[in-house]
């Protein structure tokens, strides 16, 4: 039994902590992270492109700390790029591809909670403008990551922080390309 009123359970820590290690090792750190929500691996298929992978989908079980771990997990930018659907009730489904799956390299799976209430990443340039309408503009090689932050939420007066660093390459986040069609 969980007693909410001073310990965290296994997936409020999970969610702090992030984890970075192998496929498997993530998958492993999941499974034992989750309270009451479930992950289901299949085994490698082919996919609509004839790539092989493998299926992963993941279920909330409506327990808060398993929906903001799943949440965080989902909303991950690391991870985006495997996303496949989300359906109602918590359930996210995954595609992971070989390569990532039987590689032994670790990588990032999800960052040490921050704090940030979202992030994207999606633009080349950021522009920002001064209340006489003029700007500064900059343009980064690989993108930016956008990241919003409001540590003291006060719901009558904005008090959040807009953060904006250098995204990394696609190799940095994934992995080299291994010539597979991805």
């Amino acid at each position: 039994m969980i007693d909410h009123t001073t310990e965290k359970d296994s997936a409020e820590l999970a969610s702090e902590q992030g984890f970075t290690g192998t496929f498997a090792g993530f998958i492993s750190w999941l499974e034992d992270a989750l309270v009451y929500g479930a992950i289901q691996v299949e085994e490698p298929s082919q996919d609509d492109l004839g790539r092989t992978v493998t299926r992963v989908r993941t279920a909330t079980g409506g327990f808060s700390s398993d929906e903001r771990l799943l949440g965080r997990i989902r909303r991950n930018y690391r991870l985006t790029m495997f996303w496949v659907s989300s359906h109602r009730g918590g359930g996210t489904v995954w595609e992971f591809p070989e390569r990532v799956t039987t590689s032994d390299e670790r990588r990032v799976w999800l960052e040490p909670d921050d704090g940030v209430f979202e992030r994207l990443m999606r633009a080349r340039r950021v522009r920002v403008y001064s209340t006489d309408g003029s700007y500064l503009e900059h343009a980064y090689e690989h993108g930016v990551e956008f990241a919003f932050e409001e540590p003291d939420r006060d719901i009558m007066e904005p008090d959040g922080i807009v953060m904006v660093r250098p995204a990394p390459s696609l190799d940095e986040l994934y992995g080299p390309a291994t010539g597979e069609a991805e």
